[in-house]
C-alpha cells in the first residue's frame, strides 16, 4: 500500500472498508465540522454496535434535524451520540462524563476512559441541564480540538 504523496501532510483520514478481507483502502483530508447546535432525536430503532458503511439510519434521523448543525441521538429517553461522534459532557467543576448508553463503542472514547480523563455513566435527556457543554469525540477529533457545544443550544 503506498500512501499518496499529497496525503502525506496535514490531517488526514484513512478509510477501511473490509468485511473477511480489505476491501478498499481510501485517504481524503479531515476537515473539523463546526458545530454549534444538536436536535434531540428518538433513536430507538437505531443498531450501531458495529462500524458500518451504511448510514441510511444517520441520514434519516439528520433530516430531522431543521435548523441545527447534527442531531443528539436518544435511545429509550438515553443519551446516545451523535450521527458522528461519541459525546462528553462537562459539569461546572470539568468533570467529564460519556453515556454508558453509546451507539458505537469508539475507539477515542475506550481510549479517555482508560486514561482516567472522562468516566461512563447514565444520562437522561432531562439531565442534559445539569452540565455545561457537551464535546464531540472520535478517532479524528479529541478532547483537545474542543468541539463542543453549549447544553443551551441542544434543542428539543
Amino acid at each position: 500500500m503506498i500512501i499518496p504523496v499529497e496525503m502525506c501532510s496535514g490531517l488526514v483520514k484513512c478509510r477501511v472498508v473490509y468485511d473477511w478481507e480489505v476491501r478498499e483502502v481510501s485517504f481524503q483530508p479531515y476537515a473539523m465540522r463546526q458545530i454549534k447546535s444538536l436536535r434531540l432525536v428518538d433513536g430507538d430503532k437505531v443498531d450501531y454496535r458495529y462500524k458500518s458503511t451504511d448510514r441510511s439510519m444517520f441520514i434519516r434521523l439528520m433530516e430531522q434535524r431543521g435548523e441545527c448543525n447534527d442531531v443528539l441521538i436518544v435511545r429509550d429517553g438515553w443519551v446516545t451520540d451523535t450521527s458522528f461522534t461519541n459525546v462528553v459532557f462537562e459539569d461546572v467543576v470539568g468533570g467529564l462524563y460519556t453515556p454508558d448508553t453509546y451507539l458505537l463503542e469508539g475507539t477515542r472514547r475506550q481510549s479517555l476512559l482508560d486514561a482516567g480523563k472522562i468516566q461512563a455513566c447514565p444520562i437522561r435527556v432531562e439531565d442534559i441541564g445539569h452540565f455545561q457543554r457537551v464535546l464531540l469525540v472520535n478517532a479524528m477529533i479529541g478532547l483537545e480540538d474542543e468541539i463542543s457545544v453549549p447544553v443551551v443550544n441542544i434543542m428539543k
